[in-house]
């Protein structure tokens, strides 16, 4: 029983290692993103590192005991940054928005990473399920004005974007430093 609880937490924890990567890099080279709620992988982390220490008081073998260190080192690492970001949220909601003919859900929040950075405004665009894509980055800036042209184009800010062509605007620093 506690092999196979061994190998249950180590492939969550492998699972939620494997979400949160994606999550940045979708952040940093703006795709879609298909991660869950942030209290979803969260749960699932938490639930690797209890299996993961029900596994290892079992007698195990040498691999499986590193497996259930492994799980106990990366769940807890990953539940606590996460638990992190859950307490102290950096973003503040601004608006939601909605095209025409209700194909496109824009959310725009304010992020704010305290001192050392300046206010930035984000878009994101819904897809199904959890799917998501950030669309608008603009920094420094704390306000957002957004008028949609058509069905397919919103002005944000003065800037316009297609978004049926998938276009998306970024000013931000880490942008600059990409491309």
């Amino acid at each position: 029983m506690s092999l196979r609880l061994n190998y249950w937490s180590f492939f969550l924890a492998v699972l939620v290692v494997v979400v949160c990567v994606n999550s940045l890099l979708s952040q940093v080279l703006r795709t879609w993103s298909i991660s869950p709620p942030m209290h979803i992988v969260l749960f699932s982390s938490v639930l690797a590192f209890v299996l993961g220490v029900v596994g290892l008081k079992g007698r195990a073998k040498r691999l499986a005991t590193i497996r259930s260190w492994f799980t106990l080192i990366t769940s807890t690492v990953t539940s606590l940054v996460l638990f992190g970001f859950v307490l102290f949220p950096v973003t503040q909601h601004l608006k939601t928005t909605q095209s025409p003919d209700g194909r496109y859900k824009v959310a725009f929040v304010v992020t704010n990473g305290g001192a050392a950075t300046s206010p930035a405004v984000i878009g994101r665009m819904d897809g199904p399920l959890w799917f998501s894509k950030i669309i608008y980055d603009s920094s420094p800036a704390s306000q957002v004005n957004v008028k949609w042209e058509n069905d397919d184009v919103i002005s944000i800010n003065g800037t316009q974007l297609n978004l049926k062509e998938g276009q998306v605007y970024d000013d931000s620093l880490l942008s600059s430093l990409l491309n």
